[in-house]
């Protein structure tokens, strides 16, 4: 395998998980829907024990994916956001490092990309949280400390992803 193929095959990969998880997603949603009378949908309080995280993974996730929709006409196909134009792969050469550069020095596309990363810490934290709730792992013993590992672990990628845009808009890396 080239390098092409093996990115190839990563993005492949990465779409089906993507697919997957808005088809996960649609399903929870409508069996959450159909758990419910429909005289009781908009009568109900909201939870007292759900988190901000929790009430924004519907339209968090519909944001989500409108970035990553943006994702790849900006940093893929080069179609969108660039300060200094897009420099597609020549003869084998990829511009990853260049496009990088141009694409978080246009501003509005470095603001879009660090509003979906705090939406994504969120859906992580939740995600993350509710993966041990779905497995029977947590309990009113060992809730605290799950969810201290899912701030972390959300806060961490969160931090991590957005190092590298600020650090090209504030000019430290160049």
């Amino acid at each position: 395998f080239g390098h092409t193929h093996l990115l190839w095959i990563a993005r492949v990969v990465l779409l089906g998980a993507v697919l997957a998880h808005i088809w996960s997603a649609y399903e929870l949603t409508r069996q959450d829907l159909a758990g419910r009378p429909r005289s009781n949908r908009y009568g109900q309080k909201k939870s007292i024990a759900a988190t901000y995280a929790s009430r924004t993974m519907r339209w968090g996730g519909v944001i989500l994916l409108l970035f990553i929709i943006f994702h790849i006409m900006h940093f893929t196909l080069g179609l969108v956001g660039f300060a200094n134009g897009f420099q597609p792969e020549a003869d084998g050469q990829y511009h990853a490092y260049e496009n990088v550069i141009s694409g978080f020095q246009f501003w509005p596309a470095t603001l879009f990309y660090l509003v979906a990363m705090v939406l994504l810490g969120l859906h992580l934290y939740h995600g993350f949280w509710s993966a041990f709730q779905t497995l029977g792992i947590n309990s009113y013993k060992t809730n605290t400390i799950l969810r201290a590992l899912a701030l972390l672990v959300s806060a961490g990628l969160t931090v991590g992803f957005v190092i590298v845009p600020l650090a090209v808009m504030f000019g430290i890396v160049q």
